[in-house]
């Protein structure tokens, strides 16, 4: 199964080296479409402060990753 999304959630706020205010995203699991033609979903975790809610997001390529 090949993972075709990923799922993320909003985690804390902070500021950056500018003073704005940022959002940390947190990659809570994946989406795979299945043979059978559906999708499954994989949830690995959930931060602390979860509440509810998670985005479906396309996965980055690998080269544009941060480590």
């Amino acid at each position: 199964m090949a993972i075709t999304h990923e799922l993320i959630a909003r985690g804390e706020t902070y500021k950056d080296k500018n003073g704005d205010d940022k959002t940390r995203w947190i990659r809570c699991g994946v989406v795979m479409d299945t043979k059978s033609g559906g999708q499954a979903i994989h949830i690995e975790s959930l931060p602390i402060n979860f509440d509810g809610w998670l985005m479906m997001k396309e996965p980055m390529p690998k080269e544009n990753q941060k480590p």
